[in-house]
C-alpha cells in the first residue's frame, strides 16, 4: 500500500509509473547536499536555474524530498539561507519557470519562509496533482495546517486526494465523520484510502450508535467491501466486534449483493481452513464470541439469496469468479442461462466456462 502512496507523491498520472529506486541514506545526502550548494549559488549569482534543471531532471527531488527539506531546514535556522532569499528564489522559480521540476523545487523552497503570501500560493497548488504534494508538505510547516489539508481533501479528487488524505490528522470529530463517510469516494485508489485512515476504534464508536440507519448501513458496506478488496489488510485490522456491529445492520435492513459479499467477508475471516492467520483470528475469540459466530454463520447459511446473487450476474460491479465463489459457498447452483447475459459481453469467459464444466450449474 505504501509503494502506491509514494507513487502518487511523485506527481505521476500512474501508479505503475513509479519513481526510480529508493536510494540509500548516503546517496540522498550526497543529492541533497549537491542541490544545495547549487541552491547557495543561485542565491548568490544569476544564471545557476539553468544547471539546477538540468540536475533535477537527472536526479528528482521526490527520490531525496525528506533529506533535502531537513538539511534545507538547518540552512534557514543558522541563518546560512534567510526567509527573506528563500522566499525570493521560490517565487522566481514558480513564477519564471515551465519546468514542472523546477516548480517543484519552488513549491519546496516554501516550506521554512513563513511568509502568508507563500501559503497562498501554496493553496492555490494544491489544485494540481502533480503539484499537490509538495505543497501539502510545505503547508505542513504553517499555522492551522491540518484544517487547510481537510480543506483540501474535501475538494480534491484522484491521486490528489490519496495524498491529502494521507497528511489528515484525525483531529476533529468533524474530520473523523468525514473520512468515514466521504474520503474514500474517489476515481483512483478508493481501498488504498479507505485503509489508510482506517480505525477500528472510530468506526465502532460511529456505527455502534443506537441510530441506525440506511445511510450509515451503505457507508459502513461501501467502507468494509473496499477493506475486503485488501485481504491481508483484513486478518490484521479488523476484530470480531465490527464484524457484529455489521451483522446488527445486516439483519435490521434489506439485502443486496454488497452486503452479501461484505459479511460473507468479514465472517470468512474465522473460517477459512487454508489460512493460518484465519485459526489464530478464531483462537482468539472468547468463548462467547465463538457461540455468537456460530449463530451468525448459521443464520446467513440458512436463508436464500439465490435471486440476489443470480441478478449480479447482470450488472459489471464483481468480477465474474467472485460471484461465483459465493454462489458455491451459499450452495447456489448457477444454470447455463443464468449466465448468458454475460457471455454476450464475453464469448471466452474462463471462470464461467469452468465452473460449468466442472458440473457447478446445472440446465
Amino acid at each position: 500500500m505504501m509503494k502506491i502512496i509514494v507513487d502518487c507523491m511523485s506527481g505521476d498520472n500512474a501508479p505503475e509509473e513509479i519513481v526510480r529506486g529508493a536510494l540509500e541514506g548516503k546517496e540522498k545526502e550526497q543529492l541533497s547536499n549537491a542541490l544545495l550548494e547549487m541552491l547557495l549559488e543561485a542565491a548568490e549569482y544569476e544564471g545557476c536555474d539553468e544547471s539546477i534543471v538540468e540536475y533535477l531532471v537527472k536526479f528528482p527531488l521526490i527520490e531525496y524530498y525528506f533529506t533535502f527539506v531537513e538539511k534545507l531546514k538547518i540552512l534557514v535556522k543558522e541563518k546560512i539561507l534567510s526567509k527573506d532569499t528563500l522566499f525570493n528564489l521560490a517565487m522566481e522559480y514558480i513564477k519564471n519557470s515551465k519546468d514542472e521540476n523546477l516548480i517543484k523545487l519552488g513549491l519546496t523552497l516554501l516550506k521554512y519562509t513563513e511568509n502568508k503570501n507563500a501559503l497562498e500560493v501554496l493553496k492555490i497548488f494544491t489544485n494540481h496533482n502533480d503539484y499537490i504534494f509538495y505543497a501539502i508538505e510545505s503547508i505542513r510547516e504553517y499555522e492551522k495546517c491540518n484544517s487547510i489539508i481537510f480543506d483540501v481533501a474535501k475538494a480534491a479528487n484522484g491521486y490528489g486526494k490519496v495524498i491529502a488524505v494521507n497528511n489528515l490528522e484525525l483531529l476533529s470529530d468533524e474530520i473523523k465523520e468525514w473520512v468515514i463517510e466521504k474520503a474514500a469516494d474517489n476515481e483512483v485508489l478508493s481501498n488504498i484510502i479507505a485503509a489508510m485512515k482506517f480505525d477500528e476504534y472510530e468506526y465502532i464508536e460511529y456505527f455502534i450508535n443506537e441510530d441506525k440507519t440506511k445511510d450509515k448501513y451503505k457507508t459502513f458496506t461501501k467502507n468494509m467491501r473496499l477493506l475486503c478488496e485488501l485481504e491481508d489488510y483484513l486478518y490484521g485490522n479488523i476484530s470480531f466486534d465490527l464484524v457484529y456491529i455489521y451483522f446488527e445492520y445486516f439483519k435490521e435492513f434489506s439485502v443486496n449483493f454488497d452486503n452479501l459479499y461484505v459479511i460473507l467477508s468479514l465472517i470468512s475471516l474465522y473460517h477459512n481452513k487454508e489460512d493460518e492467520r484465519s485459526r489464530v483470528m478464531r483462537e482468539e475469540l472468547s468463548k462467547d464470541e465463538r457461540l455468537i459466530l456460530e449463530e451468525i454463520t448459521k443464520e446467513i447459511f440458512s436463508n436464500d439469496y439465490s435471486n440476489i446473487v443470480k441478478a449480479e450476474l447482470n450488472y459489471n460491479n464483481y468480477n465474474n469468479d467472485e460471484i461465483i465463489a459465493i454462489a458455491i459457498l451459499l450452495n447456489i447452483k448457477l444454470s447455463f442461462n443464468d449466465f448468458k447475459r454475460k457471455l454476450v459481453n464475453s464469448i471466452v469467459d474462463l471462470p464461467i466456462y469452468s465452473y460449468i464444466i466442472e458440473g457447478e450449474s446445472y440446465d
